[in-house]
């Protein structure tokens, strides 16, 4: 028996506890694949146009590649999302400089022909996610890369 106006709010408290949890389980699936020996960052994505999707992506160092990790919250489930690096910082990020792999129920793993350290130079970088490939300019997260 609780008030209308304090229903939306709970309701809206609640998604936001489910999206922290789930970011959550993200960096620990994505920290129980780390190698000690390896370099690697880990980017938070934040949402876009009140699109709810939040996540991280991990980019590690992989044989003078980057291997690039996304993982999503809030994502449609069988939508493929296109995903990039862009040059420049979100949100208004500039041309894509490395095309990654659809992020596709929530999830994307690409290795793109750049090391860490080349990426370093190339800053700043942004990583963005689209709404879909119909709607590739309505942006859905970004995250910058500091490295």
């Amino acid at each position: 028996k609780v008030p209308e106006q304090a229903r939306k709010g709970l309701e809206r408290a609640l998604e936001n506890s489910e999206k922290d949890l789930e970011f959550s389980r993200f960096e620990n699936e994505l920290d129980e694949d780390e190698d000690d020996d390896k370099d690697e960052i880990k980017v938070r994505l934040s949402a876009l146009n009140d699109s709810g999707e939040i996540g991280i992506a991990k980019l590690e160092s992989e044989d003078g590649k980057t291997k690039v990790e996304l993982r999503i919250t809030g994502a449609p489930a069988g939508v493929a999302q296109p995903a990039h690096i862009h040059s420049g910082a979100c949100p208004n990020v500039g041309a894509v400089k490395y095309p990654l792999n659809p992020v596709l129920n929530g999830r994307s793993t690409t290795v793109i022909d750049a090391s860490l350290d080349q990426l370093k130079t190339e800053l700043p970088l942004g990583i963005n996610v689209h709404k879909s490939a119909a709607e590739a300019g309505a942006y859905v997260a970004c995250g910058d890369l500091k490295l």
